[in-house]
């Protein structure tokens, strides 16, 4: 039977299982931390050059930090395969042990049986050293391996940097590797091990970037032998938006992936076999890491968007003391006068600055641009824009008891004085929703606080 899709041909394999139809030799996303399938990333590749350093220095106590499933267990496993024949090694996965406990299981691993009612906590230490010092003397050296370290308790932790310490004709007894967490270092830096010979030395691993998720699942599909099946690139995307570049994450979504995919005898994966992969696992994933990506992806547009409310914010609130001081969008008689004798000031002063003229010069300029100045005021005082009610009523009431009188046409004007209400007034000038009165004061009041009259 032959299938078609995305211009790609094939034909179904007759073999049976989805490792045979996908063209695989084996499985390329196994849980397993499987040492062949090692992609080495610049930061994965650091962190395995420094814990071989730190063997072949003798270092005291190396610690990897990670969040879990960025590929921690796969370093180990890949140390513990180049470690030489004279290196002894005990792993310890469970280590909420406290420091006698953990004493007694290193002991038990050494293939020592101890008694924990009849040893303390000294003849514990004691013996492990002399059981060192056995493999010393027959050329062998000692590695111990805790993973899940963050769960060891700070005492315990304590009594193991003293056995990392311990030298015999200045060699190390022992050699211990941490793996944990990163709230390992935050309980690491609650004791202060300054006191040590040597202090643990410390290396984290970050998650993949999202070109080294892609070629993280292409070099695991050409380990695993792969002739045909094909990854989109929308597919790449969407799995790093998931995963946010965890390695286990991604191995447990994309064996998913294949298997959808085989189920519909598919060679080529999308971002559809991605999305119907994560949608049916139960993959516990830190809220943050997933709006992470979101978070990078639209910062631009965020910071836009930003820039663009604060801007009308800024527009609207110009435009309404426009208004506020401009009733009906005309500027008024006294912002003109204000306006206009600032220009005549600024024009003066400028010319001042760019004759340099002499004290009688100056004297003269100063007299001639005030007349003016008086010239444009008076013209301007004296030609009041008046409406067509002020021509027709010359005074008026006062309607409001008590009615703020104000020194200019606008709220932003402060109060002069205020009329009970009754008080006659008479009409000097209106301008849009201002009427300019003369009475108990001289001011400005709103025209609906005023009755206007006809003689």
């Amino acid at each position: 039977m032959t299938f078609k899709r995305n211009d790609i041909r094939y034909e179904a394999s007759e073999e049976t299982g989805i490792i045979p139809f996908l063209g695989l030799k084996k499985d390329p996303f196994s849980l397993d931390p499987e040492p062949e399938f090692f992609y080495s990333s610049k930061q994965h590749t650091t962190v395995l050059n420094s814990v071989k350093n730190s063997l072949q220095d003798n270092q005291g106590i190396f610690i990897i930090l990670g969040e879990k499933g960025v590929g921690k267990t796969l370093i180990i496993n890949i140390i513990i395969n180049l470690l030489p024949s004279e290196k002894n090694y005990i792993y310890i996965s469970n280590p909420m042990l406290s420091p006698k406990e953990m004493f007694i299981t290193i002991l038990n691993q050494l293939g020592v049986t101890v008694d924990a009612s009849s040893y303390t906590l000294r003849d514990c230490f004691d013996l492990i050293t002399k059981q060192l010092e056995r493999l010393a003397q027959q050329g062998k050296r000692f590695l111990l391996i805790i993973d899940n370290a963050h769960a060891i308790p700070v005492e315990t932790i304590e009594q193991l940097t003293f056995l990392a310490n311990f030298e015999i004709s200045n060699s190390k007894l022992a050699q211990i590797i941490m793996l944990g967490r990163t709230e390992l270092k935050d309980k690491l830096q609650e004791k202060d091990f300054s006191y040590l010979a040597q202090e643990p030395l410390f290396k984290e691993i970050q998650p993949l970037t999202k070109d080294e998720v892609v070629n993280y699942v292409n070099h695991r599909l050409a380990v695993a032998g792969n002739t045909r099946l094909k990854i989109k690139k929308g597919a790449m995307t969407r799995l790093y938006s998931i995963t946010r570049g965890y390695p286990l994450l991604i191995n447990k979504v994309m064996s998913r992936a294949l298997q959808f995919a085989y189920g519909d005898k598919r060679l080529v994966i999308d971002r559809n076999y991605i999305n119907a992969s994560f949608n049916s696992m139960a993959i516990n994933i830190p809220k943050r890491n997933i709006m992470a990506g979101y978070r990078k992806t639209y910062k631009k547009q965020v910071y836009i968007a930003i820039a663009c409310i604060l801007f009308s914010i800024g527009l609207f609130f110009i435009i309404t003391r426009l208004f506020l001081s401009y009733p009906n969008g005309q500027p008024n008689h006294y912002a003109l006068k204000s306006s206009k004798s600032k220009n005549m000031n600024k024009n003066a002063t400028t010319m001042h600055n760019a004759s340099a003229p002499s004290i009688h010069n100056v004297t003269s300029l100063k007299n001639t641009y005030g007349k003016k100045q008086k010239q444009q005021s008076q013209k301007i005082v004296s030609q009041p824009v008046k409406s067509e009610n002020a021509t027709k009523t010359p005074y008026g009431i006062i309607l409001k008891n008590p009615e703020k009188i104000r020194s200019g046409p606008g709220f932003q004007y402060p109060v002069i004085c205020t009329c009970p209400e009754g008080t006659k007034i008479t009409i000097i000038d209106a301008i849009g929703v201002w009427t300019h009165i003369k009475g108990c004061c001289n001011g400005w009041v709103p025209v609906p606080s005023i009755e206007t009259r006809t003689k």
